[in-house]
């Protein structure tokens, strides 16, 4: 497998249930092991630069949350206690 089937596995990952998710990191992982040397450096990296992009949206999102006080609806007393409770 290459390079470009991990990233339409990702691409997959994108749009998957919540439910699926165990199912596609199964065949990540089956790819993955049949990269090597700079193929597996490049996939372990697309994946490390996926979950920076994650934190980064949770983050955008914990700032909205902040500035619209939305915490609020929810009798939540902080942003950070309306995220510790989602």
């Amino acid at each position: 497998m290459s390079i470009d089937d991990l990233a339409d596995i990702a691409d997959i990952a994108d749009i998957a249930d919540i439910a699926d998710i165990a199912d596609i990191a199964d065949i990540a992982v089956d790819a993955f092991r049949g990269l090597r040397g700079y193929q597996r450096d490049q996939a372990f990296m697309d994946v490390e630069r996926q979950i920076r992009r994650l934190v980064a949206l949770q983050a955008a999102m914990l700032a909205e949350v902040t500035v619209s006080y939305s915490y609020l609806d929810d009798a939540h007393h902080t942003p950070v206690s309306w995220a510790q409770a989602v």
